[in-house]
Parts: C-alpha cells; structure tokens; sequence
C-alpha cells in the first residue's frame, strides 16, 4: 500500500470508541494491522499500530461506558458548588470585556469558599498551583490575548450600519472610497529579533508622524498618501520633491490631522475624482472631518458618509488589515535601510579583485524583477524635465557620430557615478513623478550588475536603452 501521509491532528473520542467496539466483537480478535485497515476503510484516515496499540490500551476504558465525542477525560470537581460558582463569575465577566487572571480566580475562590453553606464548616483550600491548573482544564480555559477594538462597538450600530450598507448597494465597488488616518511611530526599532544571548532593550522611539490613506474598494484608484509632521520641511526632506515619490506633506506642532488639513485633502480629492463620476466616500466621525466638510462641501457628484461613533473598528474597511500592511512593508524597507551601513563595512571584506559589491536593497529587491514597461525612455525623462528640453541635432551631425570612429568611454565607476548625478537631479527636480525614479534605478541597478560581474560594458543599443533622437 503506498505511502500516506497523515493529518496533523488528533483522533476524536467517537472514533477510538469505535475503533474499541470493532476490537472487542470482532471474532477471531483482529490483529493491529487489521485494526488499522478497518480504520483507514471506516474513517478515510490512516493510523499506524503504535496509535491502535494506544487506543485499546487501559487508558480509554472510560470510553466503553461514558459519552464519547470530547478530546480527553474531564476531572471531576472536589467542590462542584465552588466550581460551577467560579466558572459561572469567569464567564461573565469575560463577556462584559473584563479580562480575569489567575490570580484572581484564586481570590474569588476564597472569597466564595467562606459564602457557601455547604463548605463553612470546613478548612479552606490552598487553592494551589495544581487546583487552577485542573479548574482550567475542566473548562477548558486558555490564556487569550484581546484584538482590536470590537469588544467596544454597542449592539446597537449593527443597526445603524444598515441604512449605510444600503447606500453603499447603489455604487459600484470602483466608486466606493474609504479614508482614514493612522499614526506612525516611524523611527522606532522592533523590541526584539534573534539572537544566542539576551541583550538590554532600548528606550521606545516616540518621533510620530500622521499618514492620511485613502482607496477604492477595489484598490485600482490608491491616492497619494498624505504625511502630517511637526516640521514645515523635515531636514531629511529638505529639496525633496515629494511628489516625484507619490507624498504630500503637510505640518502642524502635534503632527495632527486637523480641519485645515483636512479641507484641502478633500479639496484634493474633488479635483481627483472631477464631475463626471458618481462616488461615495466612507469617513469616521471624527471632529476634524466633519469641520472639512463644512467648510469644504462635496460637488452633487460626490457623496459623503459618516460611519456611527465606536464603529469603526469593525466596519472601517482601512482598518481591516490595509493600514497594518502598509506598516508592515514600511518597517520592512526601514530595517533594510537601517542594516546598510553594517552591511557595507561587512562587504567591504568580501569585495573581489576591487570590485564593489551589489548593493543590499538591490539584491533584496533587485529592480528587474520590478520593470514597468511602459517606462519611458531616458531621453524622455530628460527632455521632460529640463527647461529647454535636448537640443535637436541635426541629420548631418547624426551620421558623423553614427558612422564616424566610435567616441572613447568612461569608466564604469565614472560612468556609473554620474548616473547617481542624475538620479538626485531627478529626484529634486520640480515636476518629476515617481516613475521616473523607478526607471533610474533599474537603469543603475542594471550597469551596477554588469561591473560587477566583471563583463564588457554593453552600450545602450545592446541594454535595450536606445536614445530617441529629436
């Protein structure tokens, strides 16, 4: 019989006490090998002898006489009062949010000990180590972290939620928009990682800022992020233009979503959306928003929406794992950035032969397998962004440089250096979108692969990078 391999899970009462019924009025007694089969031909999942040895051993005769169907064997109370009195008290107060702890089922064990008629007479209990252990395990009670915020919505805006998801039926998902802010702690480091020993822990980074993210319900129409900050322009941001990199900044002293900013978001998104489409947008009721909406009124094509207070927690579409995502993929680039220097000065000892190594982000992310083809050309990207865009030249010059002895070449570390030149010259450049710094480093990032592999440099014709001429 060829290999199976089994489930990952355990076998349930019902059918150890099946497989102990087939054993015991099967006549002549069935070998384990033909308990095994019976088993695979009953229940669809193989066990070997070892399991069926276990199974018809002394330790599952409570199965011939009580219920089957749970996990294991329940221990039986010594003081069934107390017992059903702390679990009755556990229970709702885990109902009503309040998250009870060991040591408080101990106290109350006391507590109700004294109360209960039967049991006054009586010494009372250590209430031990082993006593909450079998508490806990005759109802089957587990430490359970809390999630979310869900314990804090009211019944009652399930109800007010309705006429919402009324609305929502009369527009089709691409026009169906959600915003919401959330606060990133963007400078702060996870408090732990792997390692052979302990280490001290740092004191948490407090530095914050506020991202404002915004999406269709399909994720086809993601506007632009909008940061708050305490600063009008960040140090590191300084001759940055953000919206080559698909960023607005804004700034307050407390890095807060205000009206204000808030009225020119929505202003924003008015001019996105324009007057032809029908759109409704989704937004919690928080002050600042219903200030901007004043002050800022939607045109007749735009709906706006405010979810009920306490409700967004659960019915926030942002709040349902995309914002968390998004902080995800930010601290993962944050900690690649973070570890580059290390990681140049451990490079620096493996360099072969002079040559430098490939960078960190480029071998974790390499921009190949990132290609957008419908990139421009670098021809474009520098007649779009120069003032007087490239010079035309003309027939005649193009055939003496096409025909005429070929031009002497730059070294590749030259060649590549002003490659960077003109990256940082796109990056500051007033116009330039986020696309053209994505095809600048695939550009470098190919030429960067080709000296380090130590092969002739191509030229541009053989990268597939070929010049329009003008």
């Amino acid at each position: 019989m060829p290999y199976e391999k089994r489930a990952n899970k355990g076998i349930s009462d019902a059918h150890k006490k099946a497989l102990r019924i087939f054993a015991s009025e099967t006549r002549p007694k069935p070998s384990q090998r033909v308990c095994a089969e019976w088993f695979l031909s009953k229940f669809g999942r193989p066990i070997d002898r070892t399991t069926v040895s276990r199974v018809l051993s002394s330790q599952y005769d409570y199965l011939d006489t009580g219920e089957a169907g749970i996990k294991t064997r329940k221990s039986t109370a010594q003081w069934p009062i107390l017992d059903q009195a702390l679990f009755e008290w556990q229970r709702r107060h885990i109902n009503a949010g309040f998250p009870i702890s060991g040591p408080l089922i101990r106290m109350k064990a006391v507590e109700y000990w004294k109360k209960i008629p039967v049991y006054a007479e009586l010494p009372g209990p250590l209430f031990s180590d082993g006593w909450l252990t079998r508490f806990k395990k005759r109802h089957s009670i587990r430490y359970h972290t809390f999630h979310g915020e869900a314990a804090s919505v009211p019944a009652s805006i399930h109800d007010e939620m309705k006429p919402i998801k009324a609305i929502c039926d009369q527009y089709q998902p691409d026009d169906i928009y959600n915003m919401d802010e959330t606060g990133l702690f963007w400078r702060r480091m996870p408090n732990g990682g792997l390692s052979t020993d302990g280490h001290a822990g740092q004191k948490r980074d407090k530095t914050r800022i506020t991202i404002a993210v915004a999406t269709n319900a399909t994720g086809s129409d993601r506007m632009p992020l909008w940061l708050i900050g305490t600063a009008k322009t960040p140090r590191a941001l300084r001759g940055v233009n953000l919206r080559s990199i698909g960023c607005i900044w804004r700034w307050n002293n407390k890095a807060w979503m205000r009206h204000g900013i808030m009225g020119e978001w929505l202003r924003s998104f008015y001019r996105h959306i324009g007057k032809q489409r029908r759109v409704l947008l989704l937004l919690d009721n928080f002050s600042a928003h219903l200030l901007a909406i004043n002050k800022a009124p939607p045109p007749s094509n735009i709906k706006v929406v405010f979810f009920p207070a306490n409700a967004t927690s659960v019915y926030q579409p942002l709040d349902q794992g995309i914002i968390q995502n998004l902080k995800h993929h930010y601290r993962k680039k944050w900690m690649l950035w973070k570890i580059g220097p290390l990681y140049k000065q451990v490079t620096t000892k493996l360099t072969y032969e002079g040559q430098e190594a490939m960078p960190l982000d480029e071998f974790l992310d390499p921009s190949d397998e990132n290609i957008d083809v419908s990139d421009p050309d670098l021809s474009d990207i520098i007649a779009d962004l120069s003032e007087d865009g490239l010079t035309s030249a003309s027939d005649d010059q193009d055939e003496d440089y096409i025909f005429g002895p070929p031009p002497e070449l730059l070294s590749d570390a030259k060649a590549i250096s002003h490659m960077h030149e003109v990256m940082e010259w796109v990056q500051h450049k007033e116009g330039a979108m986020e696309e053209n710094i994505r095809y600048m480093e695939s550009l470098i990032g190919d030429f960067t692969r080709l000296q380090v592999d130590g092969r002739k440099q191509k030229t541009l014709d053989e990268m597939g990078f070929l010049l329009k001429r003008k």
